[in-house]
């Protein structure tokens, strides 16, 4: 699986213009691919295929609501492979394959709210200090999910 996810890093980072609709959803790296429909008498015609899109609403544990999405279906695959669902697939994903605002900002919220969790966890442990390093440093992977809500952040 992580073999796949850097392919799909190196393409978007090799690509110079990016399918603009990629930004309206979680599309994981998809593009239009374009080639030949090849007629039984070899004759051939220029074709595209598209992404499959479907529009999709997945649980958030930390919202506490429905998170709704324009998605590939290879995301919601993923999505519902992962332990935490929509929540830990935003906070983990590469942020070049993450093109849609929506979704940027609350993985940026997610974000935010684990990690100021990790730190009044690591508040808690005699050896603070070294926690809140391996903390900020190694790639985020939740123990639990958090709630955020408008009057802030309180644990699942």
């Amino acid at each position: 699986m992580a073999s796949k996810t850097a392919k799909l890093v190196e393409r978007a980072g090799r690509m110079k213009r990016y399918m603009k609709r990629g930004a309206r959803g979680l599309y994981g790296g998809k593009m239009i691919q374009f080639g030949n429909q090849v007629s039984f008498a070899e004759n051939k015609t220029r074709r595209a295929w598209k992404p499959n899109v479907h529009q999709r609403r997945f649980w958030s544990e930390t919202y506490n609501r429905f998170l709704c999405f324009r998605m590939t279906t290879s995301v919601i695959k993923e999505v519902k492979r992962l332990k935490h669902g929509i929540d830990e697939y935003l906070m983990t994903a590469p942020k070049v394959l993450i093109r849609y605002p929506k979704a940027l900002n609350m993985r940026r919220r997610l974000l935010q709210a684990h990690r100021k969790q990790a730190v009044l966890d690591a508040a808690l442990v005699p050896d603070a200090a070294q926690a809140i390093a391996a903390t900020v440093d190694a790639p985020y992977k939740p123990a639990k999910m958090l709630r955020i809500s408008n009057r802030g952040m309180r644990s699942a």
